[in-house]
């Protein structure tokens, strides 16, 4: 009786985006009975988008940036400001939904790799519950470029460790506390929603972290190699 009380309290419940901080187990669970997510993807987009835009305002108004905006010309005005501010809202929410869409295709793949009959759908509910964690790293990391004047600095990243522009300070940005997060987060949602065992769960998130650190470091050759 209690086993079946607790299968109806995970069923007829949705997934939750703080629980994904506090019980990330049972929002995985419910995602195997909800199909319901265009709606959370539209207000984690709208979040990513403000964080984003609120990021553009930091940077655009530290002594980095101002320094920028002096070397070429001069001072923004205010209007010119609130327009980039405005862009980088909107870029934020854009990138944050062809992002989402773009990783889930990528897992989708692979799950026809393994043989694994999981619905796009879900994977996509999958990758817009554990983005959440991005998105406070994201706030985390603007309030604190806010209060120490800095532009857009990763402080939850090895890179922080480092030289800016450094070949390690590249490499050690990859390396960020809540993309970490992220990627065990999704680690175990293919587990327990999609099915996959520990191992085939932590391909797919291998390889795509393989190809994220390699165009990292060809990001970083390029301009030198065209010097």
């Amino acid at each position: 009786m209690e086993a079946n009380m607790n299968t109806q309290k995970v069923g007829g419940e949705k997934p939750s985006l703080l629980g994904m901080i506090t019980s990330p187990g049972l929002q995985f669970e419910r995602m195997k009975m909800s199909e319901k997510v265009w709606g959370m993807f539209f207000l984690v987009a709208l979040l990513q988008g403000l964080v984003g835009g609120l990021g553009t305002y930091v940077m655009q108004t530290s002594p980095e940036g101002v320094k920028i905006k002096k070397e070429l010309g001069g001072l923004v005005g205010q209007g010119s400001l609130t327009l980039e501010i405005i862009y980088g809202a909107v870029s934020g929410f854009v990138g944050a939904m062809i992002g989402a869409l773009f990783v889930a295709a990528i897992y989708k793949v692979f799950m026809m790799f393994f043989g694994n009959d999981t619905s796009y759908k879900t994977l996509l509910t999958i990758i817009v519950y554990t983005n959440i964690v991005l998105i406070i790293g994201g706030l985390i990391n603007t309030i604190l470029n806010l209060i120490l004047g800095g532009g857009a600095t990763e402080f939850t990243s090895l890179g922080s460790f480092f030289t800016e522009g450094s070949f390690a300070y590249e490499i050690g940005n990859t390396i960020e506390v809540f993309n970490v997060w992220n990627l065990v987060l999704i680690w175990l949602g293919l587990q327990i929603t999609a099915g996959l065992s520990k191992v085939k769960a932590a391909i797919p998130i291998i390889v795509l972290f393989i190809i994220v650190a390699i165009f990292v470091l060809i990001t970083h050759f390029l301009p030198v190699m065209s010097v």
